[in-house]
């Protein structure tokens, strides 16, 4: 589960195209197995690295850069995915903060930067068993710097979600598939602002967290007794850790 699934405040996904095998989205109406959710559901599969040959695609940009690698390790056996992307939107703020900065003793700067990575280790047990490991990070970051005769102002602000999941498929009959996985996730959001009054001489800081941690597991099963009906089941049990807000404030 990925929370706040945007960058940019919403104009770009943290989904990786490059890294996504399937995307089904339901709108209402989902079924039991998605328990939790309240609204609509995206159900996203990570793409796994190619067990026979390799993989790669490289982008270079002059505000966006990505990279996508697939390699079998051990042939037929063992398999990497690999995406990242960032984005260093410096260059497009460059005018802004020109614009900002064109009175002598007067400093104004604004940054933001956002990247995230997919990975995917697949392992071929045998031809009825399958183990993957699947780890997720993105971050964004927005930097500020406002600095006058009188006082000098930066803030830092950012946020972002990892999360990591073992999976294990079991084909039991042609007709009986199963499959177990141990998720773990996480979002954060920090912010801090540091003053330092000049006039007077000192310095103030101030830092907000706030974030929470979900640890599953889940068992479900999928039964096919003929080509025009299917049978699904499983049981799931979360663990949520919530950290509303930790505020921290310090005076030197």
């Amino acid at each position: 589960m990925v929370y706040n699934p945007t960058h940019l405040f919403g104009l770009l996904s943290v989904f990786n195209p490059d890294a996504i095998k399937n995307v089904e989205l339901t709108k209402g109406g989902f079924p039991a197995r998605y328990g939790g959710r309240l609204s609509s559901v995206l159900d996203i599969s990570m793409r796994e690295g190619s067990l026979e040959k390799k993989k790669t695609d490289i982008s270079i940009g002059l505000i966006t850069s990505r990279i996508h690698l697939e390699r079998p390790i051990i042939k037929n056996k063992l398999s990497v995915m690999l995406s990242a992307r960032a984005a260093y939107l410096d260059l497009l703020l460059i005018p802004i903060n020109l614009i900002a900065n064109d009175r002598p003793g007067y400093k104004e700067t604004i940054t933001y930067r956002m990247y995230d990575v997919n990975a995917k280790l697949h392992y071929k047990i045998n031809e009825k068993n399958s183990l993957f490991l699947s780890f997720y990070n993105g971050r964004d970051r927005l930097l500020g710097h406002n600095e006058d005769p009188s006082i000098k102002n930066e803030s830092d602000f950012g946020w972002g979600n990892s999360t990591l999941s073992l999976r294990h498929n079991n084909l039991i009959s042609p007709k009986l598939f199963w499959r177990n996985m141990l998720t773990y996730s996480r979002f954060e959001l920090r912010a801090q602002i540091d003053n330092n009054v000049k006039s007077f001489g000192y310095e103030t800081t101030y830092k907000n967290i706030s974030g929470l941690e979900d640890v599953s597991l889940k068992s479900a099963i999928d039964f096919y007794p003929d080509s025009k009906h299917q049978i699904k089941a499983g049981v799931e049990h979360i663990f949520h850790f919530f950290n509303p807000q930790t505020r921290l404030f310090y005076v030197e």
